[in-house]
């Protein structure tokens, strides 16, 4: 763990087992993929078996994440080595879709990973002038940590999480959990920021469209600067009511990933659940 926080996390300010809590807290289910010799570790990839809920039914996937190589060791294929064996173990389990984060597209495409999947991305703005008085959002507490697992449970589209997982997003470096509603009972939520992960951006939503964009609207005139919201699907209704502040809106892909039958076209995996 000491080196994967050197390589990955050298800033304590964001230790990894709070920044990830699904992947490296005691009580993770996530397993380590590892390459090393007698000197220590060379290479890792962490993996972490998920249901993925989607209007065609429940989906098994394996998310991974934190692959890394140590810094004397790159430049001789013990990267893709890794992942052979990775994908190896994919094929024998009983996972349909395996899926990743990266910009070296042109690297996990030679072994046999493509784009996956969607994700709409809309930037807003602030409003000018005088900064808005409402007040109706607050930091979200542990009082409403089962109104918030509701709410999540509510999408059409997402991770089947742990209740357990709430009270460790509560403590991740760097991420504000918002919420509109009476403690113990929210409304609607959003998540804004995540460790070093997701600058500038809300990556979790949940909750009614209309509760939902006041929230929304209520983080960009405290914010008083253009946000990026990575919109799920099922949302496009917010997206209507939010047209008025859009500066640009794109979509892009999920992730790299593959399956072993067909991916689903509303997968989707939120902030809080990447790894």
């Amino acid at each position: 763990m000491r080196s994967l926080e050197a390589w990955l996390r050298p800033s304590a300010e964001c230790p990894l087992a709070r920044e990830y809590p699904s992947v490296f807290a005691p009580s993770a289910k996530a397993v380590s993929f590892v390459l090393h010799d007698e000197a220590g570790l060379l290479a890792h990839a962490a993996v972490l078996e998920t249901e993925a809920v989607t209007l065609a039914g429940p989906e098994i996937l394996w998310m991974v994440g934190s692959v890394v190589v140590a810094p004397e060791a790159r430049r001789k294929g013990l990267c893709r080595r890794l992942f052979r064996s990775l994908l190896e173990e994919h094929r024998r389990s009983r996972a349909a879709h395996l899926l990743l984060w990266s910009e070296k597209h042109e690297f996990y495409a030679k072994l046999g990973l493509e784009p996956v999947g969607t994700e709409r991305i809309l930037t807003l703005a602030s409003e000018a002038g005088t900064p808005s008085r409402r007040t109706a959002s607050r930091s979200a507490v542990p009082a409403d940590l089962p109104g918030l697992a509701s709410l999540h449970a509510s999408k059409p589209s997402r991770i089947r999480r742990d209740e357990g997982l709430w009270e460790a997003f509560l403590r991740i470096p760097r991420c504000e959990i918002l919420v509109r509603g009476p403690t113990g009972g929210p409304s609607a939520y959003a998540v804004l920021g995540k460790g070093l992960d997701f600058p500038d951006t809300i990556h979790e939503i949940g909750g009614p469209p209309r509760e939902l964009a006041g929230l929304v609207l209520e983080i960009l005139d405290r914010r008083r600067r253009p946000t990026d919201l990575l919109l799920p699907p099922g949302f496009g209704e917010l997206e209507r009511i939010l047209a008025p502040r859009i500066l640009e809106a794109r979509t892009g892909i999920l992730g790299l990933g593959l399956t072993k039958t067909a991916w689903p076209p509303d997968l989707y995996v939120e902030g809080l659940d990447s790894i």
